[in-house]
């Protein structure tokens, strides 16, 4: 695998090694036998985060997918320039459909018992809490109700699952802060 190879794989997978490794594991080997650098990792991460940007709002019904992604890649490299990107992005997030809205306000708690979401990486990495609260108090204010019921998977009570958004936020706010 030459260095070209292996960038092009990296940013394949987000330079996400479980990916990686779960996907292509003789590609992931030969990625591990290069022994690349942190720094060039970095450089690569840095041009992962700003195609991110570019495709935050090409598909309105995707944002939160790419939100989502941001949040990751970010956390890798939490320069203070993204973050603030980042929360400057989420400010335009007020006007995204209540369901994308619903999946962002996930995001920032976090998927995982230790709520480990944007919520962690602005706490953590920046001193950009309250700016964050702000937003987010912004994108919180809407209500579901039945209407808004899909019967698409996840959304069969939107207004529970909302309920369930906003509180794992308060207590990733909570934890993190």
């Amino acid at each position: 695998m030459t260095i070209e190879e292996a960038e092009q794989f990296y940013k394949r997978y987000d330079g996400l090694g479980f990916h990686m490794w779960r996907e292509e594991p003789e590609r992931a080997e030969a990625f591990k036998a290069l022994h690349i650098s942190p720094e060039i990792k970095t450089k690569w991460d840095d041009d992962l985060i700003r195609q991110a940007f570019k495709m935050l709002w090409d598909k309105r019904e995707k944002t939160w997918w790419v939100h989502s992604r941001l949040i990751k890649l970010i956390g890798r490299n939490p320069r203070e320039e993204y973050i603030d990107r980042f929360l400057s992005e989420m400010e335009k997030m007020k006007t995204l459909d209540k369901w994308s809205k619903v999946i962002i306000i996930e995001n920032m708690a976090g998927r995982d018992r230790a709520l480990t979401g944007g919520c962690r990486l602005i706490c953590k990495e920046s001193g950009q809490a309250e700016r964050m609260d702000r937003i987010m108090r912004e994108l919180m204010d809407f209500a579901c109700t039945e209407d808004d019921a899909t019967g698409e998977l996840g959304w069969t009570d939107p207004a529970d699952r909302y309920r369930n958004a906003v509180s794992a936020y308060r207590a990733a706010c909570q934890k993190w802060r």
